[in-house]
């Protein structure tokens, strides 16, 4: 079942006729861990809402690598800094786990602008921050851990709790 656009924090102010107009027009669908969402210097094609699962934006590098720019997590919008620039992304964003995405198209985008001008205050907020680069982020911070245990003699669930 496709989720709403409600559920996206960007969107939880949006009129109900607004979500429901919206909801028909965007595209749901998986992406495969290790699969690219977006690769740097294709045309903005529209917005991305992460829904579930965990994406990371990388800038290409010499000799075929990319650098970490950092993590996008579920309810973030991807891609919105090209489309609003119009030109083609500097990034490219893959995915870190399986993950499923809501897209705008362009004309949706621009019509939910349109119609909620604060909301472009929120993004505005969201690309500053990620323009920033501020690497302390607790957004970027890990979010699943294992623990292992070297010894039979440690508690591993004394430590989880601790």
């Amino acid at each position: 079942m496709k989720p709403s656009l409600a559920e996206i924090p960007v969107l939880t102010d949006a009129t109900p006729a607004l979500l429901a107009a919206l909801d028909e027009e965007t595209a749901w669908f998986s992406v495969p861990s290790g699969a690219a969402l977006i690769n740097a210097g294709e045309p903005a094609d529209g917005v991305y809402f992460l829904v579930t699962g965990s994406l990371a934006a990388f800038r290409p590098a010499e000799r075929s690598r990319h650098n970490l720019l950092g993590y996008v997590r579920p309810g973030e919008p991807v891609g919105e800094m090209a489309l609003i620039a119009r030109e083609p992304h500097t990034s490219s964003v893959f995915a870190m786990r399986d993950s499923e995405v809501l897209k705008l198209s362009p004309d949706s985008f621009d019509r939910l602008i349109q119609a909620h001008p604060t909301l472009m205050r929120h993004i505005a907020r969201i690309m500053l921050a990620r323009a920033r680069g501020s690497g302390a982020s607790p957004r970027a911070e890990p979010r699943v851990f294992a623990f292992i245990s070297t010894s039979p003699t440690i508690d591993l669930a004394l430590r989880a709790r601790t």
